[in-house]
């Protein structure tokens, strides 16, 4: 069985890439946002450990910015692959049911 990307008409071809050009700087900069916000925590919280000592609100507020910052990116990807989904979703049924039956 073919590679449900390889059953995509030109049609479809083009909106994914559409799709990937709209959503792949949102991507990436909700995954610079995350990749910052874990190095901020990161690097209190290995001070704290060293120093033996617990985490001041301010730092413990760095995890949770860099939880946030993780569901953001999470949330985005999510749509990003619902709008291909709908996409490929179509290419893939056409490719099963060619199959059908065989």
């Amino acid at each position: 069985m073919p590679r449900v990307i390889d059953e995509l008409t030109p049609e479809e071809r083009e909106a994914i890439q559409r799709i990937d050009e709209e959503y792949r700087p949102l991507i990436d900069a909700a995954q610079a946002k995350f990749d910052a916000a874990f190095s901020a925590y990161s690097k209190v919280s290995a001070a704290a450990k060293a120093e033996k000592r617990p985490l001041t609100v301010e730092e413990s507020a760095l995890g949770d910015a860099m939880s946030a910052a993780g569901t953001e990116h999470t949330e985005i990807t999510n749509k990003w692959l619902e709008a291909r989904g709908e996409i490929m979703g179509a290419a893939e049924k056409r490719a099963v049911d060619a199959y059908r039956g065989n």
